[in-house]
């Protein structure tokens, strides 16, 4: 039962992770479109 326990625990652990790192990835993608939109602009 314990290892199952742990088992679950580190799927839900990478599932945050995986999130966090596609947040990080849109947000540094609306930056990079933000930053070309500026120089566009210029």
């Amino acid at each position: 039962m314990a290892a199952a326990r742990i088992a679950a625990l580190l799927v839900v652990v990478a599932g945050l992770s995986a999130c966090a790192t596609a947040g990080g990835f849109i947000q540094d993608s609306q930056a990079v479109g933000s930053a070309v939109a500026d120089e566009l602009d210029d």
